[in-house]
């Protein structure tokens, strides 16, 4: 995936050089799946959301 490959080259040069910034063709990737994802998270039911943090404090409480 290209996003991946940019993020990673990313994460890379910046522990080589200490300059931590995606490439402007990742940044717009990364943009567009962060919008997907928002989009996909608004149309989602509530029922959903409280599911999720159950599960999730479950996992917790088993640590």
């Amino acid at each position: 995936m290209a996003s991946e490959r940019g993020i990673n080259d990313a994460l890379e040069r910046g522990r080589d050089s200490g300059e931590w910034c995606l490439d402007p063709q990742t940044d717009e990737l990364v943009a567009a799946l962060i919008a997907w994802h928002d989009d996909q998270l608004r149309g989602a039911p509530l029922g959903v959301f409280a599911d999720a943090l159950e599960r999730l404090e479950r996992i917790r409480d088993e640590r």
